[in-house]
């Protein structure tokens, strides 16, 4: 029987950080989380986390992940000048609308751009000769941002928020791993998403899962066995993805 989603965006299980692999330090004024990659690391990957940000380690496991196949991953904190969304303050508090407005505005966008560049810099230093970007819920919006600025040669949304200018919009590869019965994410918007793909034939694709909530993949219960086997496959798709392209 399906749960009723009860909040907006990325519900679900704050992990435990004893586990994690990486290192917290500063490019410039950008805080940022990155493990060593396993192997050459030639292909840098951006994360981009949700409304949570970063002070939660969920998105920093997806770090270590990325990392254990070969890539060269970091989570920027692209809220450090504002403020994350508090995992424990209720998303029918009246100052959430603002809040999020706020993240979505113009003004945001550009210094978030400004900020993305100084990762993708980071990691060409570091060596890297290819550059894509995976973000969840907030984060694959943003990174359909990166994706329209030309920035990367390919970029992963993991149960983002969208419409189909973000599809038309980019100038890369776009892979949209979403949920069915999305109430962020219309069926409607991700068929017109998942049609105008197929017509391109430059690679991207659209995926729902059934079965799993909104924010599945980095905030889901993976006690449970069916919630673990779909995050899994998320991720495995990713990896996959950013392989090829």
């Amino acid at each position: 029987k399906k749960k009723k989603m009860d909040k907006p965006c990325c519900v679900g299980v704050v992990r435990d950080p004893n586990a994690l692999r990486g290192k917290e330090f500063l490019v410039g004024e950008l805080p940022v989380y990155q493990t060593e990659a396993e192997g050459e690391g030639k292909t840098g990957v951006v994360v981009v986390h949700d409304i949570f940000g970063f002070s939660i380690p969920n998105s920093k496991y997806i770090v270590d992940h990325l990392a254990s196949k070969g890539f060269s991953a970091v989570v920027p904190n692209f809220y450090f000048r504002s403020t994350a969304w508090d995992e424990n303050k209720a998303f029918d508090s009246p100052d959430f609308p603002t809040w999020f407005g706020s993240i979505i505005s113009e003004d945001f966008w550009k210094q978030f751009l400004k900020d993305f560049e100084v990762a993708v810099e980071h990691l060409k230093k570091g060596g890297c000769t290819k550059i894509s970007a995976i973000g969840f819920c907030w984060g694959g919006k943003a990174v359909a941002q990166v994706a329209a600025a030309g920035l990367i040669q390919s970029a992963v949304s993991l149960h983002g928020v969208h419409d189909l200018k973000d599809a038309e919009g980019s100038k890369c590869p776009f892979l949209f791993l979403s949920v069915k019965d999305d109430p962020f994410f219309s069926e409607e918007q991700q068929k017109k998403i998942s049609d105008y793909l197929e017509g391109l034939k430059n690679g991207g694709y659209l995926k729902a899962f059934s079965g799993v909530q909104h924010g599945f993949a980095v905030r889901g219960d993976y006690s449970n066995p069916s919630v673990k086997e779909a995050a899994d496959e998320a991720l495995d798709n990713t990896v996959q993805f950013l392989s090829k392209y």
